[in-house]
């Protein structure tokens, strides 16, 4: 792209910004160190006090077991280490937009993220659930959504642990119930398979659990955990199989996916007596569909919080030659729309979009502009954005999404 053009396409980002955020509702800093401008020490007892709408910015610490119900932005400083053991999400109403940022969830037991219950949005972004050190006597997934209304998910990791004991069945690193879930750029791997006296290992877990549930999944990657190893006690004990990459169960269970990689786990290892495990399968389809949508992907990436008059950058990776433009809005309100290939992830309301240009050979397209400042009494800017390209063999796709904060420079 030419500077001219680099300049109008930056006027153009800045103008549709402007009038297409939306204002939270208070601006809390949480800092376990109780540092400079911090009004909590604690993220549980910031989520109490906070009310629907506010702004959680939260810097490096660890937060122990938190629970939200209610529509919040928790977003994790530029550069903060940010853990919490285990998050819990749950009861949120249709018209709720959670936002969880640059969290990482480690449980030492139990499950380390549930959705439960609800009927809003949450998104998810540079959020890592690991429950590989998870000591646990019985199956617990990385994540659990269970009627968590639409999650999306984007640049997350989960992977599920394996649980403390002999012949336990392994966990799968997602276990989605009747729920819906998007996902962009992300991996998950299942967990691994124990040991057993008699028999056989048992098998890995699945990477992507789905039952009654509606999944999209675009440019990441699906692994089933790694058979349990065999061993030789009175006799061989077999190694597990290798987990499914994707399994789908229920009666109305969907996975369609782009540019995406769904791998069998690993057989599990045996003494040299006796039989290894096999590898297990890409995807198993018990009941439900698997869709390839097929063609190429498209990445939106945006980095942040961004404080007033600082640069803020927008980049697409994709194919060379694919025209992209950039859509935002206020809120995510993610449904299918007709002539799209894939999630539309902005609220209709307030909608604007600008074309940002061709992607050039280099495989990425920026946009450079200094963050708007904001209007007195506002305490954070808030905004959505997903990029949209015109792919010469698939026509409109619609590629990831990012969240857009904009902070005080005070902060």
């Amino acid at each position: 792209m030419s500077l001219s053009a680099t300049s109008v396409a930056a006027h153009f980002a800045a103008a549709t910004l402007l009038t297409t955020w939306a204002a939270s509702q208070a601006l809390h800093v949480v800092d376990a160190a109780g540092g400079p401008a911090a009004t909590f020490t604690t993220l549980p007892g910031a989520v109490a006090a906070a009310a629907p709408g506010d702004t959680l910015l939260v810097r490096t610490g660890s937060y122990g077991q938190v629970t939200i119900a209610k529509p919040l932005a928790v977003v994790a400083d530029r550069g903060a280490s940010v853990r919490v053991t285990n998050l819990e999400i749950r009861d949120l109403a249709p018209n709720d937009l959670l936002l969880i940022r640059g969290l990482t969830v480690a449980p030492s037991l139990d499950i380390g993220l549930c959705v439960l219950n609800s009927a809003g949005v949450v998104w998810f972004e540079d959020c890592s659930f690991d429950s590989v050190g998870s000591k646990s006597f019985a199956t617990t997934p990385a994540v659990w959504l269970d009627h968590a209304g639409t999650v999306t998910a984007i640049r997350c990791t989960a992977r599920a642990g394996a649980p403390v004991g002999l012949g336990l069945p392994a966990s799968p690193a997602v276990l989605a119930c009747n729920s819906t879930l998007h996902l962009f750029d992300s991996f998950l791997k299942g967990g691994v398979g124990t040991s057993s006296f008699i028999g056989s290992a048992t098998a890995g877990g699945a990477g992507l659990d789905v039952r009654d549930a509606s999944i999209f999944v675009q440019s990441s990657t699906i692994e089933g955990g790694d058979g349990g190893p065999g061993l030789f006690v009175l006799g061989c004990v077999s190694g597990g199989d290798g987990g499914v990459g994707a399994l789908l169960n229920g009666t109305s269970s969907t996975l369609r996916h782009v540019a995406t990689t769904f791998v069998g786990g690993p057989g599990g290892t045996a003494p040299p007596s006796c039989a290894p495990g096999a590898t297990g399968t890409p995807t198993q389809v018990v009941a439900g569909t698997v869709e390839d949508l097929g063609g190429p992907s498209h990445a939106l990436t945006a980095g942040g919080p961004t404080r007033e008059g600082e640069t803020l950058t927008l980049s697409v990776d994709g194919p060379p030659g694919d025209a992209v433009s950039l859509w935002f809005a206020a809120r995510s309100s993610p449904a299918l729309l007709p002539l799209l290939r894939g999630p539309f992830l902005l609220d209709p309301v307030g909608l604007g979009g600008f074309v940002l240009g061709t992607i050039p050979a280099s495989g990425t397209l920026s946009v450079a502009f200094p963050a708007p400042a904001l209007p007195a009494g506002v305490a954070v800017g808030q905004g959505f954005a997903q990029v949209i390209a015109l792919s010469p063999l698939q026509g409109a796709v619609t590629g990831s999404g990012a969240a857009l904060l904009w902070l005080p420079a005070s902060v």
